[in-house]
């Protein structure tokens, strides 16, 4: 009998994020292949759980070693170099200083980069009334599963004309009535492609930059070694610039580019190992929405 209990906690026994302290060089630098190691400081705490996540270009071993006075010896062990991001919570909440930014530098593992640059020049403007294309590679699908529509800067939507230019290379074709941003929608079976919705600006762009870039395909999502991964790129809206693919991998890439002249291009690369792959788009050496990829080949 006498339940409920009543129970004093003090204040100092309750956790408390805020009086956790790290220290050691791990927590903010640190070298591939090699253990990097920090201090969990939870003394004067009080009690509460413990929870540590490093997150980063490759994934890090994390050791954790009690050493029974209140602290706690960490040693990560990154494999590739960049910026990892480690996040350290007490009683559910983020100690002082993290989420933790940590620069490690050295050799990366067996990965092999490759490269590819080619300008891009400015599309000329697009007047009301003129026929207008936004093209687009999907191979291996059938043209009768394809619609495609256009909505004018007023809110007009109109079903746009689509046809099949050569082999797996589609063109959606349309005649503006209304200068501005218009938003053309593809879609197979009913879901849109990928990169669709598209903006197409008839008369002058408003702004261009890397963040104006739309990509989309297969091979920005799945691969099979020694297949083809094709994607597309459409720089029409970002005006002229510097477009950068970049494959990262087990393997080195054989990258194919092929520029459709229209603001458009089509991109395929080709690997000979399994594993994981980084494909990156840069536009004047800014990062494209959504890049870099990560590939499963």
């Amino acid at each position: 009998t006498g339940s409920p209990f009543k129970i004093k906690v003090g204040a100092s026994e309750v956790g408390n994020a805020f009086r956790v302290r790290t220290t050691g060089k791990g927590i903010s630098e640190g070298i591939t292949q090699q253990e990097n190691m920090f201090t969990i400081n939870t003394k004067d705490a009080g009690f509460g759980g413990l929870s540590l996540s490093i997150e980063g270009p490759s994934k890090a071993d994390i050791q954790c070693k009690d050493n029974e006075d209140g602290t706690l010896a960490i040693g990560y062990k990154p494999t590739e170099p960049g910026y990892y991001i480690i996040n350290l919570k007490f009683a559910d909440n983020h100690v002082p200083g993290s989420p933790f930014t940590a620069k490690i530098t050295g050799e990366g593992s067996n990965r092999v980069r490759e490269r590819i640059q080619r300008q891009r020049e400015a599309v000329p403007m697009t007047e009301v009334g003129s026929q207008c294309r936004l093209t687009f590679k999907l191979p291996g699908i059938s043209a009768f599963d394809l619609a495609s529509t256009v909505t004018s800067p007023g809110g007009t939507t109109e079903a746009a004309d689509l046809g099949e230019i050569e082999s797996g290379l589609y063109g959606v074709n349309f005649v503006p009535k209304e200068l501005g941003v218009h938003t053309v929608s593809v879609k197979y079976q009913e879901m849109h492609i990928p990169g669709s919705p598209f903006q197409f600006t008839v008369g002058p762009l408003k702004d261009g930059g890397a963040h104006r870039v739309h990509s989309g395909g297969p091979g920005l999502e799945r691969g099979e070694q020694n297949m083809p991964c094709e994607f597309n790129v459409w720089t029409r809206e970002a005006g002229a610039g510097t477009l950068a693919i970049s494959v990262e991998g087990p393997s080195k890439a054989e990258i194919d580019f092929k520029d459709r002249k229209d603001g458009s291009c089509h991109v395929g690369y080709n690997v000979s190992e399994p594993g994981e792959y980084r494909v990156g788009i840069k536009f004047n050496e800014k990062h494209v929405p959504d890049s870099p990829y990560k590939v499963y080949i």
